[in-house]
Parts: structure tokens; C-alpha cells; sequence
């Protein structure tokens, strides 16, 4: 016999992401992918709970092309829809980096 699910109530819920960026041995970003939830409670259990199910996430997750404002120079001219892994330390450029892809989310 099935049990009725419950609702939870949330106190102060928010939209939280779990993403990720896909890089090659040379640094090179050219997949993007991320899940939306919404959560409840600390940040500390937030956090805690996007890294358990960052765990399985990544395995659903739809990938995405890093968007085509984005480049790298290369010698040969510069290539479009490619991100170096340095802009993951700058959290000025996620926005630039991650922004279709949340919008979509």
C-alpha cells in the first residue's frame, strides 16, 4: 500500500544551481551543464546538499556549448564558443559563462 506524500513546508526557500564546465587536458571549456532545485535552509546545507547530488547530477545533466561570445586567441585567430578554465577563478566572468545556460534553467 502507497502513503500519501506530504508536503514540506519551506521558511526561506531559494533557486539554487549545481553546475558544471567541462574542460580538456589543455584547459579548454567547451561544454557547459547544470541542474536548478529549489532549497531550504543554511547555506552550509544547501552547499552540502547540491555536493550529494552533484554526485549523480552530472550524469543527467543536458550539455550545453560554452556560448559564442565567448573565445580563446590561439595563434591561428581566435575560436569562438571556447572558454579557458582561468575565468572558473574569476567570479566576475561566471556571469559571462554561465548566464545562457542558467536563463535556460
Amino acid at each position: 500500500m502507497s502513503q500519501k506524500t506530504q508536503a514540506q513546508p519551506l521558511n526561506n526557500p531559494e533557486v539554487v544551481f549545481n553546475l558544471w564546465a567541462y574542460s580538456d587536458e589543455y584547459g579548454n571549456i567547451m561544454r557547459l551543464a547544470g541542474k536548478a532545485y529549489v532549497l531550504d535552509g543554511s547555506d552550509e546545507a544547501k552547499l552540502k546538499t547540491l555536493r550529494l547530488l552533484a554526485a549523480s547530477d552530472f550524469l543527467s545533466a543536458a550539455w550545453v556549448g560554452v556560448p559564442k561570445s565567448i573565445g580563446v586567441n590561439r595563434p591561428g585567430g581566435q575560436m569562438r564558443g571556447v572558454a579557458n578554465t582561468s575565468l572558473l577563478s574569476n567570479p566576475i566572468s561566471h556571469s559571462a559563462l554561465f548566464n545562457s545556460l542558467l536563463e535556460t534553467l
